[in-house]
């Protein structure tokens, strides 16, 4: 039997943001109907990446909850927790992250394919269609031993708001901490 829901959830990032979503639809009607969820964002390192698709190896924290209501007014939750011991998914680019016949377009927000490296860690809004999961937004949080480009119109925004420049601080002040960890390590070693 099929009802006829109202979903309302909350995604949470892996920096601690989180955002409603809402959505009608048809599902289930029974007790425990979102089991075949897929989460809409996956969080990882990129380990491979070809012009069509990009393989993510999951890691940090990405935590996502989905609560909805039946017609009966019951009320539904599951807890998505990014399990980090599975193998890398492979995610193929939808058709609006490609850039053009010109190879300008792609994303009207995140980052462009073109800015994804091997060893990047991103954040992917993704979505599964007929068994492929899609690759629908990057953004890329970390890119171990360089800086983080600038995301899709970054430069309308006033630089204490960019994303870029919020990202490649937090990483420059891990990066410290790290050192200076090592640093103080050494030090209690000798």
């Amino acid at each position: 039997m099929l009802a006829t829901l109202m979903l309302i959830g909350v995604a949470v990032s892996p920096t601690g943001s989180s955002a409603l979503l809402a959505t009608t639809g048809s599902r289930p009607a029974a007790q425990g109907q979102a089991d075949d969820w897929v989460p809409i964002g996956f969080y990882g390192r990129v380990v491979a990446l070809t012009p069509q698709t990009v393989t993510v190896k999951p890691e940090g924290n990405l935590t996502a909850t989905l609560t909805w209501r039946s017609l009966d007014g019951t009320e539904h939750k599951k807890v998505y927790v990014q399990d980090n011991t599975k193998p890398p998914r492979e995610f193929t680019f939808s058709e609006m992250l490609k850039p053009g016949p010109n190879g300008v377009g792609g994303a009207a927000y995140g980052h462009r394919v073109s800015d994804v490296q091997v060893g990047d860690v991103v954040h992917i809004s993704c979505t599964r269609t007929r068994g492929v999961d899609y690759c629908r937004a990057i953004e890329i949080y970390r890119r171990p031993g360089g800086q983080v480009p600038p995301a899709v119109g970054e430069t309308d925004v006033s630089p204490e708001h960019r994303w870029s420049v919020r990202m490649n601080a937090e990483q420059a002040r891990e990066e410290l901490g790290l050192a200076a960890l090592r640093k103080v390590g050494l030090r209690f070693l000798r």
